[in-house]
């Protein structure tokens, strides 16, 4: 079960639905600001998915399968999300019909308070298993009370094999290139890159801030943003008070890889202020080093990819000023671009990949499928007190 069906985890559940003896149906919701596309290798069907939202409180949601659902089924996986008031009930039918339960999903909120955290623990312990993704979370909640057993990950990333195909294709056109800085980018540089939805946790005033502080010294600073959101006319309201209305472009919601690449393929910095998420591993697979915010509780579970002086540049939370130093910083030094970039790269095709990310969920389901069968499952067994490693270290210890 998920809110939606977006385009990046399509190939997350057709990996999943090739794995032998796995067959994958996927109950959508119909979140209203993630646009879901059509299911590729895989069966999906919407749901319908209440959402009331409170004033001065956390909105609640219902989004529980009916009986129809769950017949035939034999796992069921569904997100962490302590607003979803459903899953106590929904576990509890599946509990009544034998159907283990997987949780999956961050394992912890940039918002937390102390009933949260007791709650999403009390959540986790009626989960058969839950995955998480990220290694850091996964062993906080280890220590916060879920069995190390019932723990496993799975690296969330987006699908690095149609970057790795438009680098290849762009590899020998660098005469195209160079006529598409001419035509999207100002002379000199910086050349700053925003891919996102345009929303105000981002904070995409601040990267304004910076051209506006910036354009003095480097009257060829342009910030590219790609992306909708309903902070697009503040922001543009904004890029015009300061003055940088001609070097704040917003290109609007691009999704096709093969135009996106050469925004990728020509930017010297990805810039995202803070609440970076798959984004980050997005950039960093087209060898773009990422400026965020120093402040990890601000961000979302893909941030453990980065590293301060290896792949990227963090800054001082909160402080424009500080990103300000930090994106000039990167501006003028290009062999420090130049080895952050590569190292971006490497970390990610190196680490990162939709199977890898898959073995960790499909580790997670047969543990769960084992554990309420009461049998003895080489993924169970082999697979506690693992969470140090990644989805891809279980699979390969199980032998399968």
């Amino acid at each position: 079960m998920q809110p939606a069906l977006p385009k990046y985890r399509v190939p997350v559940f057709r990996e999943l639905a090739q794995r032998p003896g796995l067959t994958v149906t996927v109950s959508r919701g119909d979140e209203p600001h993630v646009p879901s596309v059509e299911p590729d290798g895989f069966a999906a069907f919407e749901s319908k998915h209440h959402r009331i939202r409170l004033a001065g409180v956390m909105g609640i949601e219902w989004h529980a399968p009916s009986a129809s659902d769950l017949k035939g089924a034999d796992v069921l996986v569904l997100p962490w999300n302590l607003r979803l008031l459903s899953h106590p009930v929904t576990i509890l039918r599946a509990r009544m019909r034998g159907i283990p339960v997987v949780l999956w999903g961050h394992g912890y909120s940039k918002h937390d308070a102390p009933i949260k955290t007791r709650l999403r623990q009390w959540m986790g312990l009626l989960g058969d298993a839950v995955v998480l993704y990220n290694r850091g979370t996964a062993d906080a909640l280890v220590l916060s009370g879920v069995p190390r057993a019932r723990t496993f990950v799975a690296l969330n990333t987006v699908d690095i094999r149609p970057i790795s195909a438009q680098i290849a294709a762009w590899r020998n056109k660098q005469a195209e290139l160079e006529a598409f800085v001419a035509r999207e980018w100002l002379p000199g540089g910086p050349r700053l890159l925003l891919v996102s939805r345009l929303l105000d946790q981002n904070r995409i005033d601040r990267l304004i801030a910076t051209v506006a502080a910036l354009k003095g010294k480097h009257p060829g600073i342009r910030a590219v943003l790609i992306g909708k959101g309903p902070a697009e006319g503040k922001l543009k309201e904004m890029a015009a008070a300061a003055g940088v209305a001609d070097r704040v472009v917003f290109k609007g919601a691009i999704y096709d890889e093969s135009e996106l690449a050469p925004y990728f393929l020509t930017a010297e910095q990805f810039v995202y202020p803070e609440n970076v998420g798959l984004s980050l591993n997005h950039a960093m697979a087209y060898g773009v080093p990422v400026v965020t915010s120093d402040r990890t509780d601000a961000q979302n579970p893909e941030i453990e990819a980065m590293r301060h002086e290896y792949n990227g540049l963090v800054y001082q939370h909160g402080s424009t000023e500080a990103m300000t130093r930090t994106i000039e910083r990167l501006a003028v030094d290009v062999a420090l671009r130049r080895r952050l970039a590569e190292a971006a790269s490497a970390t990610i095709h190196g680490r990162y990949s939709i199977p890898r990310m898959v073995d960790g969920l499909e580790a997670a389901i047969r543990y769960a499928l084992a554990l309420r069968r009461g049998v003895s499952s080489e993924f169970g067994v082999r697979a506690e007190g693992s969470t140090a490693g990644d989805g891809a270290g279980m699979r390969a210890a199980s032998g399968a």
